[in-house]
């Protein structure tokens, strides 16, 4: 929406917006799979997590040229985007742990039953993007609640429950 208010001012081009909007799904592409990647046990991204806010920080303030101190808020925000995803992580692995009746958490049944019906499911994932404004966040949130066990311990049903969620984060 701000890309096409800044064409529509004459701020930016036709070109120059494409340009931006690309970027922009390129990057939330590379964030998905970096929090897919994060998930894995012999690669925990948490751990460069703040030594590259910290380097980040340091680039910025003590840059001396343009590009140094914008490379040094590139590493920042990765620092601080995999730090709130590793908060995220520690907060959500307990929904695969806490068995309500039946063996399933509340929570774990309300994805469940979520996951079943599509188009809530989509709606819950639009509702999602349109409330933190950041389909990036809304899909790191949905992987982390398919690898905490929310949707189902079984691969094959927690994927068909996650896909209508991240559906309609990109749509959000």
């Amino acid at each position: 929406m701000i890309i096409v208010g800044l064409v529509n001012a004459g701020l930016l081009t036709l070109k120059q917006a494409i340009g931006v909007i690309i970027g922009a799904n390129v990057g939330t592409t590379v964030t998905a799979w970096l929090v897919s990647v994060s998930g894995l046990e012999f690669l925990d991204i948490s751990t460069y997590a703040l030594p590259a806010v910290g380097l980040g920080f340091l680039l910025y303030i003590g840059g001396r040229t343009r590009k140094i101190k914008s490379f040094g808020q590139i590493i920042l925000g990765f620092g601080v985007l995999f730090l709130g995803i590793d908060f995220m992580k520690g907060a959500f692995a307990a929904l695969g742990e806490s068995p309500g009746s039946g063996g399933l958490s509340t929570t774990q049944k309300l994805f469940v039953s979520l996951g079943d019906k599509s188009f809530l499911a989509l709606l819950t994932g639009l509702g999602l993007t349109m409330l933190i404004q950041s389909s990036s966040a809304s899909i790191a949130i949905v992987q982390l609640l398919a690898m905490g066990g929310a949707f189902s311990t079984n691969w094959m049903a927690a994927l068909n429950a996650a896909i209508p969620f991240v559906l309609g984060a990109n749509i959000g």
